[in-house]
């Protein structure tokens, strides 16, 4: 971080499709350490987690498949066809999620060992963690490029836009962020203007 050593907690975020995490990657490769909330997400709903036990008493038992693991497919089905069920979910699972990311920042900042982590995560403004935080970076895109993204990822245009619909909107997040990255171009652009974000989060006091 440009021989900056006070520790800073960022937080990452942007719509479905907006390339964030490649922003998260690009910043892990300059040296940040990288909090991956659907990474943790991921790890909250594995057997043997008490938010997975929450969660198949609150759906039943079909949700999982016969070895005990929770059928993220079938779930998912289940709460971007329903805004009350997504609700339940969110309920449920967000204060483990919440926990989990407080607990690994705050392991960051007492081993001492790097000057920036990077909480990568879609719902900061949400939470309104953003205002615990050092700064608050945006991904942003036109929502025909994210779609495109999506496409391309393999997630069908009607669940694609269900995703998109339940997100806070661009301009939401926006009036949230201190620094906007417009990743409507190739790698290259996008990198380019990382390194300006990069510089920027630097020289913040």
């Amino acid at each position: 971080m440009g021989g900056a050593r006070r520790f800073k907690l960022i937080g990452l975020t942007g719509g479905a499709g907006s390339g964030k995490s490649t922003v998260a990657q690009i910043f892990k490769s300059w040296g940040a350490e990288v909090i991956d909330a659907d990474r943790i997400g991921h790890a909250l709903l594995l057997p043997g987690s008490p938010c997975h036990d929450e969660v198949v008493r609150a759906f039943g038992p079909g949700i999982r498949y016969a070895n005990g693991r929770i059928d993220r497919g079938a779930l998912g089905a289940l709460v971007f066809a329903d805004a009350r069920t997504m609700r339940l979910l969110n309920a449920i699972v967000h204060p483990h999620l919440l926990a989990e990311i407080a607990f690994q920042a705050l392991k960051l900042r007492r081993a001492g060992k790097a000057a920036l982590a990077v909480i990568d995560a879609a719902l900061i403004v949400q939470w309104n963690l953003h205002r615990k935080l050092d700064g608050l970076v945006v991904v942003d895109a036109p929502e025909r490029t994210r779609l495109a993204r999506l496409a391309a990822a393999g997630v069908p245009a009607e669940r694609a836009r269900r995703i998109m619909a339940l997100q806070l909107p661009a301009v939401r997040l926006r009036r949230a962020a201190d620094i906007v990255i417009e990743n409507d171009g190739g790698l290259a652009g996008l990198r380019r203007q990382a390194k300006t974000a990069w510089e920027r989060i630097a020289a913040m006091p």
